[in-house]
């Protein structure tokens, strides 16, 4: 199947280190898939084609009681057929990154080998962008700061009260935005 192919081309494809750990993901999403999306087969959203790039926006609960504008950038394989199921490769930006970071391996190597690629931003505003990872929001911790004396201010909005200035990670709901962007393509794609 037409699946099964792209499967074996990025299996093939020669990359470089972060190419390969980020395809070796997107492969396993692809041989554990067995049916298709909700998605598939209807019409996608009109800002999408085959073969491109799109910056689009994603509104998040930033976990302090508002919404956050976040940037994000779909790539659609070129040979995209709405009837057939694609593998989906989700990108996650360093901190302090945003969904730009991906950069040609996002927009052409993993779409030349057929993957959907969405490269998400995190929250907690521009230069600051994180994602919630377990004990980042939790200093001092239990062997004390988690940052080095006098280092910066690493406070986020979303966290309110921040006692030592070392919570360097933003407290909104990480898993939250990405399950709703995974529930977004489901539906589109």
């Amino acid at each position: 199947d037409l699946r099964g192919e792209r499967c074996k081309r990025a299996a093939s494809t020669q990359m470089t280190g972060l190419g390969r750990a980020l395809l070796s993901l997107g492969i396993s999403i692809c041989g554990t898939v067995s049916s298709q999306s909700t998605g598939c087969g209807t019409s996608m959203p009109s800002q999408y084609s085959p073969g491109a790039s799109t910056t689009d926006v994603q509104y998040v609960d930033n976990g302090a009681g508002a919404s956050e504008s976040l940037a994000f950038k779909l790539t659609l394989p070129a040979d995209y057929d709405e009837s057939t199921p694609s593998p989906l490769m989700l990108y996650f930006h360093g901190w302090g990154g945003s969904h730009t970071q991906c950069g040609s391996f996002c927009t052409s190597e993993a779409a030349d080998v057929g993957f959907i690629t969405v490269s998400l931003t995190g929250l907690g505003g521009s230069g600051w962008s994180s994602w919630n990872g377990f004990g980042s929001t939790a200093s001092p911790g239990p062997l004390g700061a988690i940052c080095e004396e006098g280092a910066q201010d690493y406070c986020y909005d979303d966290c309110g009260a921040c006692d030592d200035g070392c919570w360097w990670t933003s407290c909104g709901d990480s898993v939250a935005q990405a399950a709703a962007m995974m529930d977004f393509i489901e539906a589109s794609f």
